[in-house]
């Protein structure tokens, strides 16, 4: 099945397989929004939207296992991030419900001041040892983390790098278009 993801007012991005986002933060509004805060679209749609309705949604609060009801999904992945400690880098598990056919690419903010969230996949931040400082954490990661295609039943095994508790939002792009967006909610 193929959906039209709307990217501005006027130009619509199909991507094949993939739910439609409830809300499509744009892509080029991200890049800006990595380093600054007040991004708004030519049809006035603002980056901060994301946060208030994203796709799917979860919680630091409680590990949510592979193959739990209800884990948060966006296109062939589910999200299992694991409790959050200040300081640390926090583990999240990627998880491949479906054949994941192409690369996909992960990028991230913090809702309250669009301060750009880092990712460590495809090699251990686990390796350090912590407690780290918010510029330390900055350090350990990348603003823009590339996953590989997957097989079914496969993770992607790694580590977004919050500099504080709050809300963060991942967007899940393919090929450009986004995918969806999940607004994690880091707590102690």
């Amino acid at each position: 099945m193929t959906h039209g993801l709307p990217l501005t007012g006027h130009a619509i991005v199909t991507v094949e397989g993939v739910r439609p986002a409830s809300v499509v933060v744009l892509a080029g509004c991200l890049l800006t929004i990595l380093g600054s805060t007040g991004c708004t679209s030519s049809s006035g749609t603002s980056a901060a939207n994301g946060c208030a309705h994203p796709t799917v949604t979860a919680s630091t609060k409680h590990t949510i296992g592979v193959g739990a009801p209800g884990a948060p999904r966006i296109g062939p992945l589910t999200f299992h991030p694991y409790p959050y400690t200040q300081g640390y880098p926090l583990k999240m598990l990627i998880h491949a419900v479906s054949p994941q056919r192409w690369p996909i690419v992960l990028r991230g903010y913090r809702c309250s001041d669009a301060l750009a969230l880092r990712f460590r996949y495809g090699g251990g931040a686990s390796d350090q040892r912590g407690p780290f400082s918010p510029d330390a954490l900055e350090a350990l990661g990348v603003k823009a983390q590339t996953l590989r295609p997957l097989p079914s039943g496969e993770d992607h095994t790694g580590y977004v790098l919050p500099t504080s508790p709050g809300k963060w939002l991942i967007v899940v792009t393919q090929a450009g278009a986004s995918v969806g967006a999940l607004r994690l909610d880091v707590e102690p």
